[in-house]
């Protein structure tokens, strides 16, 4: 059995998604501006998020397991609807930082890898919730791009 992807280690991640949801749901302004239906949107694209972060701290994308990959790009596009939802309902919100942090520069898979790692550690770390949601946006941009690139591609 492949050990990055042993199923002892489910646990510790069904926590991570959890927490990183509860830290997103459970403030003040979700609780407040959004419906069932918008929190519902928002823990799908944060359990993504952190799905994919989990994945690319040990895969290496030169050579990945397609299996892994293609669930995860599935994962991917089936979340687009998701994402819309819940930027739509951030642009609303008193505050929202309008444009997004990310450079286009330089686009390569290893690049975007590097650069989602650098992103999720900042969304980990970020207390506030407008700036957080920015950051889970951005997130979800570069898995949209990661895997439009991955999809149906000939990996060297």
């Amino acid at each position: 059995m492949d050990e990055k992807w042993n199923i002892r280690r489910l646990p510790d991640r069904f926590a991570r998604v959890q927490a990183a949801q509860d830290a997103m749901l459970e403030t003040e302004i979700a609780r407040s501006y959004y419906d069932e239906g918008k929190r519902e949107a928002l823990r799908c694209v944060v359990r993504t998020v952190v799905e994919l972060h989990d994945y690319l701290q040990v895969e290496d994308l030169s050579s990945p397991n397609t299996f892994e990959l293609g669930y995860h790009i599935q994962d991917i596009f089936c979340g687009i609807e998701f994402l819309q939802c819940v930027t739509s309902g951030y642009g609303c919100l008193v505050g929202a930082v309008e444009k997004s942090g990310l450079e286009w520069r330089d686009v390569s898979v290893p690049r975007l890898r590097e650069e989602y790692l650098r992103v999720f550690r900042a969304f980990n770390s970020e207390p506030d919730f407008l700036r957080k949601f920015r950051l889970l946006l951005d997130l979800h941009k570069l898995l949209i791009v990661l895997a439009g690139m991955l999809y149906d591609a000939e990996v060297a």
